[in-house]
């Protein structure tokens, strides 16, 4: 049966401006459904890349953190890992420790189911 529902879109911006290779974690502050990822270098690291995942669980692949000035969105969201409960783990891990740039994890909170 498909179904549509008035749905609030909350942003959560992670800038990476030091060594994120053990990951930086924010608690989600709701139920979220991540829907993409969207990381703009602010420096060149040959082979930079950022990944987002929770409790060890890849939910995003891993995007192009490698020049400076370029965005890059996630190819793939894990459907399996991406719906989070309220106090959730949300970590996004660099490959080098000179990756540096904004990623930013867009979700959906759930909200109105219409009829």
């Amino acid at each position: 049966m498909s179904s549509a529902q008035i749905n609030n879109t909350i942003d959560i911006r992670v800038v990476i401006d030091a060594d994120a290779t053990s990951g930086f974690t924010v608690t989600c502050p709701r139920a979220l459904t991540v829907v993409d990822v969207v990381a703009v270098a602010t420096a060149t690291s040959v082979g930079g890349t950022a990944q987002v995942s929770s409790g060890g669980n890849n939910i995003s692949d891993a995007i192009a953190l490698a020049t400076a000035d370029a965005k890059a969105s996630a190819a793939t969201i894990d459907s399996t890992f991406a719906t989070l409960a309220a106090g959730a783990a949300l970590t996004v891990t660099t490959n080098g420790a000179a990756d540096r740039g904004e990623v930013t994890v867009i979700c959906h909170a759930p909200g109105q189911t219409l009829s």
